[in-house]
């Protein structure tokens, strides 16, 4: 596993792999809650993409399929 910090103020990412074209990326508040996944495949956003609130619900979902979206993006309130 690879950490990289993107922005320590917001959150922090996790790679499942030192390939950068296919890989998945978890992603996670300062504090060690896990914020949300997503994979590249061919270095494009491909398959399921899931953010979650800091309470863990779910924040935003999609799909996409060679970097192009296959879905509408959903975003939900924190309280549900």
């Amino acid at each position: 596993m690879k950490l990289s910090s993107v922005s320590s103020a917001e959150f922090y990412e996790v790679y499942n792999s030192e390939s950068a074209r296919n890989r998945i990326i978890t992603q996670y508040y300062p504090e060690g809650i896990k914020r949300g996944t997503i994979t590249y495949k061919n270095n494009l956003s491909h398959g399921a993409y899931k953010l979650l609130h800091r309470n863990g619900k779910t924040k935003e979902t999609a799909m996409y399929s060679s970097g192009i979206p296959i879905s509408l993006k959903r975003k939900y309130y924190e309280n549900g």
